[in-house]
Protein backbone atom coordinates (compact mmCIF):
# COMPACT_ATOMS: atom_id res chain seq x y z
CA UNK A 1 0.00 0.00 0.00
CA UNK A 2 1.75 4.00 -1.23
CA UNK A 3 2.06 5.61 1.80
CA UNK A 4 2.31 9.48 2.39
CA UNK A 5 5.55 11.04 1.20
CA UNK A 6 4.87 14.46 1.38
CA UNK A 7 4.54 16.87 4.20
CA UNK A 8 5.97 14.30 6.13
CA UNK A 9 9.56 14.80 4.50
CA UNK A 10 9.40 18.49 4.00
CA UNK A 11 7.16 19.61 6.91
CA UNK A 12 9.43 20.28 9.45
CA UNK A 13 11.88 22.95 7.05
CA UNK A 14 10.98 26.55 8.04
CA UNK A 15 11.43 27.90 5.23
CA UNK A 16 11.63 31.91 4.37
CA UNK A 17 9.49 32.85 1.52
CA UNK A 18 11.34 35.65 0.57
CA UNK A 19 12.14 35.50 -2.93
CA UNK A 20 10.51 32.17 -3.70
CA UNK A 21 6.82 33.18 -4.86
CA UNK A 22 7.60 35.44 -7.34
CA UNK A 23 5.00 37.59 -5.63
CA UNK A 24 5.76 40.58 -7.96
CA UNK A 25 5.32 38.65 -10.61
CA UNK A 26 2.21 37.41 -10.62
CA UNK A 27 -0.76 39.70 -10.10
CA UNK A 28 -2.70 36.62 -8.00
CA UNK A 29 -0.54 37.62 -5.16
CA UNK A 30 -2.07 40.80 -4.52
CA UNK A 31 -5.45 39.36 -3.72
CA UNK A 32 -6.39 39.51 0.44
CA UNK A 33 -7.34 35.69 -0.14
CA UNK A 34 -3.82 34.27 0.52
CA UNK A 35 -3.42 35.44 3.80
CA UNK A 36 -7.16 34.12 4.46
CA UNK A 37 -7.03 31.04 2.71
CA UNK A 38 -4.30 28.98 5.51
CA UNK A 39 -5.98 30.81 8.73
CA UNK A 40 -3.92 28.86 10.55
CA UNK A 41 -1.42 31.32 11.29
CA UNK A 42 1.19 33.64 9.58
CA UNK A 43 4.86 34.77 8.85
CA UNK A 44 7.04 36.72 10.74
CA UNK A 45 10.86 37.47 9.75
CA UNK A 46 10.55 34.13 7.90
CA UNK A 47 9.55 32.11 10.71
CA UNK A 48 5.98 30.35 10.78
CA UNK A 49 3.76 30.47 13.63
CA UNK A 50 2.56 27.57 15.11
CA UNK A 51 -1.36 27.43 14.92
CA UNK A 52 -3.10 27.81 18.63
CA UNK A 53 -4.74 25.15 19.80
CA UNK A 54 -8.44 25.76 19.00
CA UNK A 55 -8.21 27.73 16.31
CA UNK A 56 -10.31 27.55 13.49
CA UNK A 57 -9.08 26.71 10.53
CA UNK A 58 -9.95 27.01 6.69
CA UNK A 59 -8.09 25.70 3.96
CA UNK A 60 -9.85 25.29 -0.21
CA UNK A 61 -8.95 22.35 -2.45
CA UNK A 62 -9.23 23.69 -6.18
CA UNK A 63 -9.88 21.07 -9.03
CA UNK A 64 -10.85 21.02 -13.04
CA UNK A 65 -12.37 17.13 -12.23
CA UNK A 66 -16.11 16.87 -12.27
CA UNK A 67 -18.08 16.16 -9.05
CA UNK A 68 -18.77 12.73 -9.83
CA UNK A 69 -14.87 11.69 -10.47
CA UNK A 70 -13.65 9.53 -7.33
CA UNK A 71 -10.50 12.64 -6.78
CA UNK A 72 -13.74 14.32 -5.82
CA UNK A 73 -15.27 12.14 -3.84
CA UNK A 74 -12.06 11.19 -2.18
CA UNK A 75 -11.84 14.67 -1.20
CA UNK A 76 -15.31 15.21 0.54
CA UNK A 77 -14.49 12.22 2.55
CA UNK A 78 -11.67 13.92 3.95
CA UNK A 79 -13.50 17.55 4.57
CA UNK A 80 -16.14 15.58 6.34
CA UNK A 81 -13.52 13.81 8.57
CA UNK A 82 -11.39 16.59 9.16
CA UNK A 83 -14.77 18.64 10.49
CA UNK A 84 -15.89 15.57 12.64
CA UNK A 85 -12.31 15.08 14.23
CA UNK A 86 -12.16 18.39 15.06
CA UNK A 87 -15.65 19.28 16.31
CA UNK A 88 -16.11 21.86 13.13
CA UNK A 89 -13.01 23.52 13.33
CA UNK A 90 -11.43 22.49 10.62
CA UNK A 91 -13.36 23.78 7.25
CA UNK A 92 -12.53 21.75 3.77
CA UNK A 93 -13.77 24.07 1.07
CA UNK A 94 -13.92 21.85 -2.27
CA UNK A 95 -14.41 23.67 -5.54
CA UNK A 96 -14.87 21.29 -7.96
CA UNK A 97 -15.17 20.99 -11.82
CA UNK A 98 -13.25 23.81 -12.76
CA UNK A 99 -15.18 26.72 -10.70
CA UNK A 100 -11.68 28.15 -9.88
CA UNK A 101 -10.62 28.33 -13.17
CA UNK A 102 -8.26 25.78 -15.23
CA UNK A 103 -5.27 23.91 -14.08
CA UNK A 104 -3.27 26.41 -14.56
CA UNK A 105 -5.16 28.86 -12.53
CA UNK A 106 -5.13 26.45 -9.36
CA UNK A 107 -1.51 25.99 -9.95
CA UNK A 108 -0.98 29.71 -10.06
CA UNK A 109 -3.33 30.72 -7.38
CA UNK A 110 -1.98 27.63 -4.99
CA UNK A 111 1.29 29.48 -5.10
CA UNK A 112 0.43 32.16 -3.55
CA UNK A 113 -2.33 30.42 -0.57
CA UNK A 114 -5.54 31.61 -2.36
CA UNK A 115 -6.22 27.91 -2.79
CA UNK A 116 -4.44 25.73 -0.21
CA UNK A 117 -4.47 22.09 -2.20
CA UNK A 118 -4.59 21.52 -5.73
CA UNK A 119 -3.84 18.12 -7.83
CA UNK A 120 -2.52 18.16 -11.53
CA UNK A 121 -0.54 15.64 -13.25
CA UNK A 122 3.22 15.07 -12.29
CA UNK A 123 4.66 15.91 -15.38
CA UNK A 124 2.42 19.51 -15.49
CA UNK A 125 5.71 20.65 -13.69
CA UNK A 126 8.01 20.42 -16.69
CA UNK A 127 7.01 24.17 -17.05
CA UNK A 128 8.97 25.26 -13.63
CA UNK A 129 11.67 22.73 -14.14
CA UNK A 130 12.16 20.92 -17.22
CA UNK A 131 13.25 17.79 -15.42
CA UNK A 132 9.97 16.76 -14.77
CA UNK A 133 9.79 16.08 -17.91
CA UNK A 134 11.23 12.74 -17.34
CA UNK A 135 8.36 11.11 -15.37
CA UNK A 136 6.49 11.51 -19.36
CA UNK A 137 9.05 9.03 -20.88
CA UNK A 138 7.09 5.81 -22.13
CA UNK A 139 8.21 2.69 -20.68
CA UNK A 140 10.73 4.39 -18.25
CA UNK A 141 9.48 2.48 -15.29
CA UNK A 142 8.23 -1.06 -15.59
CA UNK A 143 5.86 -0.96 -13.30
CA UNK A 144 3.72 1.14 -10.92
CA UNK A 145 5.29 0.48 -7.70
CA UNK A 146 8.49 1.28 -9.23
CA UNK A 147 7.75 4.79 -10.05
CA UNK A 148 5.47 5.38 -7.35
CA UNK A 149 9.19 4.25 -4.72
CA UNK A 150 11.40 6.66 -6.59
CA UNK A 151 8.56 9.24 -6.88
CA UNK A 152 8.53 8.80 -2.78
CA UNK A 153 12.32 7.43 -1.73
CA UNK A 154 14.46 8.36 -4.59
CA UNK A 155 17.47 10.67 -4.03
CA UNK A 156 16.90 12.40 -7.01
CA UNK A 157 13.36 13.26 -7.36
CA UNK A 158 13.40 14.64 -3.74
CA UNK A 159 16.07 17.25 -4.63
CA UNK A 160 13.86 17.71 -7.53
CA UNK A 161 10.65 18.67 -5.21
CA UNK A 162 12.94 20.76 -2.68
CA UNK A 163 14.21 22.61 -6.20
CA UNK A 164 10.53 23.12 -6.98
CA UNK A 165 9.50 24.61 -3.30
CA UNK A 166 12.13 26.75 -3.43
CA UNK A 167 11.65 28.55 -6.56
CA UNK A 168 7.77 28.43 -7.32
CA UNK A 169 6.16 27.89 -3.54
CA UNK A 170 4.43 24.46 -3.87
CA UNK A 171 5.08 21.79 -1.66
CA UNK A 172 4.68 18.08 -3.24
CA UNK A 173 2.09 15.82 -0.82
CA UNK A 174 1.79 12.72 -2.45
CA UNK A 175 1.13 11.00 -6.29
CA UNK A 176 -1.56 8.29 -7.38
CA UNK A 177 -2.15 6.64 -10.67
CA UNK A 178 -4.94 7.55 -12.01
CA UNK A 179 -4.64 4.98 -15.00
CA UNK A 180 -2.07 4.02 -17.57
CA UNK A 181 -2.09 5.60 -21.44
CA UNK A 182 -2.78 3.45 -23.91
CA UNK A 183 -3.29 4.49 -27.69
CA UNK A 184 -6.68 4.44 -29.27
CA UNK A 185 -7.64 4.73 -32.96
CA UNK A 186 -10.83 5.69 -35.19
CA UNK A 187 -11.08 4.29 -38.79
CA UNK A 188 -7.79 3.20 -39.70
CA UNK A 189 -7.98 -0.21 -38.76
CA UNK A 190 -6.41 -2.53 -37.13
CA UNK A 191 -2.39 -1.96 -36.27
CA UNK A 192 0.22 -4.86 -34.72
CA UNK A 193 2.87 -2.50 -34.53
CA UNK A 194 4.47 0.90 -34.41
CA UNK A 195 5.13 0.91 -38.26
CA UNK A 196 1.33 0.16 -38.88
CA UNK A 197 0.74 3.80 -37.73
CA UNK A 198 2.82 5.32 -40.74
CA UNK A 199 0.81 8.68 -42.10
CA UNK A 200 -1.71 7.97 -39.03
CA UNK A 201 -2.92 11.61 -37.25
CA UNK A 202 -1.93 11.31 -33.66
CA UNK A 203 -3.47 13.91 -30.79
CA UNK A 204 -0.27 15.34 -28.99
CA UNK A 205 -0.01 17.74 -26.40
CA UNK A 206 1.75 20.61 -27.21
CA UNK A 207 4.97 19.62 -25.26
CA UNK A 208 7.84 18.21 -27.50
CA UNK A 209 8.42 15.07 -24.67
CA UNK A 210 4.57 14.22 -25.60
CA UNK A 211 5.28 14.77 -29.07
CA UNK A 212 7.90 11.94 -29.36
CA UNK A 213 6.00 9.92 -26.89
CA UNK A 214 3.37 9.77 -30.11
CA UNK A 215 6.38 9.40 -32.80
CA UNK A 216 7.68 6.60 -30.95
CA UNK A 217 4.12 4.99 -30.99
CA UNK A 218 4.22 5.28 -34.61
CA UNK A 219 2.07 8.23 -35.57
CA UNK A 220 2.50 11.87 -36.59
CA UNK A 221 1.97 13.97 -33.51
CA UNK A 222 -0.52 16.27 -33.80
CA UNK A 223 -1.41 19.46 -30.81
CA UNK A 224 -4.39 19.19 -30.26
CA UNK A 225 -6.53 20.73 -27.09
CA UNK A 226 -8.44 18.49 -24.75
CA UNK A 227 -11.67 20.41 -24.79
CA UNK A 228 -11.24 20.08 -29.04
CA UNK A 229 -10.41 16.18 -28.20
CA UNK A 230 -13.95 14.84 -29.04
CA UNK A 231 -14.76 16.70 -32.49
CA UNK A 232 -11.02 16.45 -33.41
CA UNK A 233 -11.85 12.41 -33.66
CA UNK A 234 -15.07 12.72 -34.58
CA UNK A 235 -14.35 14.55 -37.70
CA UNK A 236 -11.15 13.16 -38.74
CA UNK A 237 -8.99 15.91 -37.87
CA UNK A 238 -6.92 13.28 -36.07
CA UNK A 239 -7.00 9.50 -36.31
CA UNK A 240 -6.30 8.63 -32.58
CA UNK A 241 -5.27 9.48 -29.35
CA UNK A 242 -3.47 8.50 -26.10
CA UNK A 243 -5.60 8.21 -22.77
CA UNK A 244 -6.17 5.93 -19.63
CA UNK A 245 -9.27 4.17 -20.05
CA UNK A 246 -11.23 6.16 -17.55
CA UNK A 247 -10.88 9.02 -19.29
CA UNK A 248 -12.12 7.83 -22.29
CA UNK A 249 -15.12 6.91 -20.79
CA UNK A 250 -15.82 10.26 -18.25
CA UNK A 251 -15.34 12.24 -21.71
CA UNK A 252 -17.45 9.77 -23.69
CA UNK A 253 -14.27 9.33 -26.31
CA UNK A 254 -15.45 5.81 -26.70
CA UNK A 255 -18.10 7.14 -28.62
CA UNK A 256 -15.69 8.30 -31.71
CA UNK A 257 -13.08 5.42 -31.47
CA UNK A 258 -13.33 1.92 -32.67
CA UNK A 259 -9.63 0.06 -31.16
CA UNK A 260 -8.15 0.59 -27.74
CA UNK A 261 -4.51 -0.95 -27.89
CA UNK A 262 -3.41 -1.47 -24.24
CA UNK A 263 0.16 -0.18 -24.95
CA UNK A 264 0.20 1.18 -21.27
CA UNK A 265 2.90 3.28 -22.87
CA UNK A 266 2.89 5.77 -19.51
CA UNK A 267 1.14 6.71 -16.37
CA UNK A 268 -1.27 8.80 -15.68
CA UNK A 269 -1.08 10.80 -12.08
CA UNK A 270 -2.72 13.00 -9.49
CA UNK A 271 0.13 14.77 -7.85
CA UNK A 272 -1.18 16.37 -4.82
CA UNK A 273 0.49 20.00 -3.75
CA UNK A 274 0.06 22.01 -1.06
CA UNK A 275 0.64 25.64 -0.22
CA UNK A 276 3.77 25.05 2.31
CA UNK A 277 2.58 28.35 4.74
CA UNK A 278 -0.34 26.94 5.30
CA UNK A 279 0.95 23.27 6.68
CA UNK A 280 4.01 25.03 8.27
CA UNK A 281 1.48 27.38 10.33
CA UNK A 282 -0.18 23.38 11.91
CA UNK A 283 0.03 22.85 15.34
CA UNK A 284 1.92 19.35 15.34
CA UNK A 285 -0.79 17.66 16.38
CA UNK A 286 -2.97 18.90 13.53
CA UNK A 287 -0.10 17.81 10.85
CA UNK A 288 -0.44 14.23 12.67
CA UNK A 289 -4.41 14.39 12.01
CA UNK A 290 -4.32 15.82 8.50
CA UNK A 291 -0.98 13.35 7.22
CA UNK A 292 -3.36 10.61 8.82
CA UNK A 293 -6.27 11.52 6.97
CA UNK A 294 -4.97 12.03 3.98
CA UNK A 295 -3.28 8.83 3.82
CA UNK A 296 -6.45 7.57 4.87
CA UNK A 297 -8.67 9.36 1.93
CA UNK A 298 -6.57 10.73 -0.62
CA UNK A 299 -4.21 7.54 -1.20
CA UNK A 300 -6.28 4.70 0.51
CA UNK A 301 -9.63 5.38 -0.68
CA UNK A 302 -8.65 6.73 -3.90
CA UNK A 303 -6.80 3.54 -4.92
CA UNK A 304 -9.71 2.06 -3.75
CA UNK A 305 -12.39 4.05 -5.78
CA UNK A 306 -10.44 4.41 -9.17
CA UNK A 307 -9.60 0.87 -8.94
CA UNK A 308 -13.70 0.18 -9.14
CA UNK A 309 -14.27 3.32 -11.48
CA UNK A 310 -11.77 2.25 -14.20
CA UNK A 311 -13.06 -1.43 -13.92
CA UNK A 312 -16.74 0.58 -14.65
CA UNK A 313 -14.86 2.48 -17.53
CA UNK A 314 -13.64 -0.90 -19.07
CA UNK A 315 -16.95 -2.50 -19.25
CA UNK A 316 -18.79 0.23 -20.41
CA UNK A 317 -16.49 0.63 -23.63
CA UNK A 318 -16.64 -3.23 -24.09
CA UNK A 319 -20.41 -2.73 -24.34
CA UNK A 320 -20.15 0.16 -26.94
CA UNK A 321 -18.58 -2.17 -29.25
CA UNK A 322 -14.63 -0.92 -28.86
CA UNK A 323 -12.46 -3.64 -29.05
CA UNK A 324 -9.47 -3.11 -26.47
CA UNK A 325 -6.68 -5.01 -27.28
CA UNK A 326 -4.41 -6.61 -24.70
CA UNK A 327 -1.19 -6.75 -25.08
CA UNK A 328 -1.08 -10.04 -26.04
CA UNK A 329 -2.92 -9.53 -29.02
CA UNK A 330 -0.48 -7.15 -30.74
CA UNK A 331 3.26 -7.25 -30.55
CA UNK A 332 3.96 -4.63 -27.92
CA UNK A 333 7.96 -6.27 -28.46
CA UNK A 334 7.79 -3.45 -30.86
CA UNK A 335 6.50 -0.80 -28.77
CA UNK A 336 9.33 -1.53 -26.14
CA UNK A 337 11.96 -1.19 -28.45
CA UNK A 338 10.40 1.55 -30.65
CA UNK A 339 9.95 3.83 -27.16
CA UNK A 340 13.47 2.38 -25.95
CA UNK A 341 15.17 3.88 -29.29
CA UNK A 342 13.74 7.25 -28.86
CA UNK A 343 14.65 7.34 -25.26
CA UNK A 344 18.02 6.54 -25.54
CA UNK A 345 18.78 8.70 -28.91
CA UNK A 346 17.02 11.94 -27.48
CA UNK A 347 16.90 11.76 -23.80
CA UNK A 348 19.90 9.65 -22.74
CA UNK A 349 21.70 12.01 -24.80
CA UNK A 350 20.19 15.01 -22.69
CA UNK A 351 21.88 16.26 -19.65
CA UNK A 352 18.93 16.96 -18.14
CA UNK A 353 17.12 14.10 -18.39
CA UNK A 354 20.17 11.70 -18.52
CA UNK A 355 21.06 11.30 -14.66
CA UNK A 356 17.35 10.53 -13.79
CA UNK A 357 17.23 7.94 -16.74
CA UNK A 358 20.68 6.16 -15.52
CA UNK A 359 19.38 6.51 -11.82
CA UNK A 360 16.00 4.56 -12.46
CA UNK A 361 16.90 2.44 -14.69
CA UNK A 362 20.06 1.05 -12.11
CA UNK A 363 17.92 1.37 -9.30
CA UNK A 364 15.81 -1.09 -10.52
CA UNK A 365 18.30 -3.00 -12.81
CA UNK A 366 16.35 -2.40 -15.82
CA UNK A 367 18.37 -3.84 -19.00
Amino acid sequence: MKKLAVVCLAGMMVLSLAGCGKKGENPIAEMPAAEEAMQGGDTKDGKEKEAVSGEKILWSVGSTTAEDHPSIQAYKKLAEALEKETDGRWTLEIYANSTMGTEQECIDMCRVGTLTICATNLTIMEQYIPDFGVFALPYLFRSWEDYSDYVDNGELAQKLFQKLEESNNLRFMAVELNGTRCLSTNKIGEIQRPEDLKGAKIRSMEAPVWQDIISALGGTPIPVNFSELYMALQTGVVNGQDNPLALLYSNKFYEVLDNVYRTDHCYNTVAYWIYPEAYDALSAEDQVLWDRLVQEYLIDDYETMMESYNKEAEDAIKESGVRIWEPEEFDIEAFYKSADDMVNEKYLTNETYKPYIEDIRATYHYE
